[in-house]
């Protein structure tokens, strides 16, 4: 965790920091039982931090920019110039970050620009993703990288600076190959195949106790919906490939047989 805050701060990139807080939180919950109250009260917690953040970060990156140091006393002096009389809670200032925050704002383009102007996809899209998500970019030349500006603009008509990233997440994908209730399908199948995925690590971990500690590695892009899925997908295929190595080269090791109560 220390590591994250040090690169988050560094980078001006916090993504890392907010998913592995809430992964953290989820351990403590299964192990604390925390009350109803106490839930509330980090759930809140938890939207005002990432609020702040969402609002500071890019006046943030700015100072970085021009050669700040990144730390927390860079990241405090930014927070109290951009809150000076009270304005970061603004209206305006909450609405000009409403489309970097909120998914629907791309769903939507996607949804009017498919099939307005575009046809739908009709699998040809999602072979692309498939592939780049399985395949090595030694194999499949035309794989897809992550935060492919000219693939995002042409489903979704949003165009983009050379300094801003966007995915079109699983959403999109689903609705700009199959329509909407072909993606209704579509994305029931996403999630069957990851909840899988955890019904396996949880089966195997019963002679294999430290498995469950790789689950957040495997999850970590997958939970993302901001994410394009090729890198989910792909994120998700190759941390199982190489956990299944790893078990499999040290499976004496970390082997403990399982005894029933």
């Amino acid at each position: 965790i220390s590591s994250i805050v040090i690169s988050s701060l560094g980078q001006g990139m916090f993504h890392d920091l907010l998913t592995w807080l809430i992964m953290l939180a989820c351990v403590y919950a299964i192990k604390i039982k925390p009350t109803f109250n106490v839930k509330v009260l980090a759930l809140i917690s938890f939207l005002f931090i990432a609020l702040i953040i969402q609002l500071t970060k890019s006046d943030y990156r700015s100072k970085l920019a021009s050669g700040a140091t990144g730390d927390l006393d860079t990241f405090e002096e930014t927070y109290r110039s951009s809150n000076k009389n009270k304005s970061i809670f603004s209206f305006e200032k909450l609405a000009e970050n409403n489309t970097r925050i909120n998914q629907g704002f791309i769903l939507t383009n996607v949804m009017y620009r498919i099939p307005r102007i575009m046809p739908y996809s009709e699998g040809v899209e999602m072979k692309q993703v498939v592939q780049s998500a399985v395949l090595p970019r030694l194999l499949y030349k035309d794989k897809l990288k992550a935060g492919d500006r000219k693939f995002f603009t042409k489903y979704s008509g949003i165009n983009l600076t050379s300094s801003t990233s966007m995915g079109l997440g699983s959403l999109s994908d689903g609705y700009l190959n199959y329509g909407v209730f072909g993606g209704c399908v579509f994305m029931f199948c996403l999630g069957f195949l990851f909840s899988l995925g955890l019904i396996k690590l949880h089966q195997y971990s019963k002679n294999y106790p430290v498995l469950l500690l790789f689950a957040p590695l495997v999850y970590y892009y997958p939970i993302r919906p901001d994410c394009e899925l090729q890198t989910s997908l792909g994120h998700f295929i190759k941390s199982l490939f190489l956990i299944w190595v790893i078990f499999t080269i040290f499976k004496k090791t970390f082997y403990k047989k399982y005894e029933k109560a």
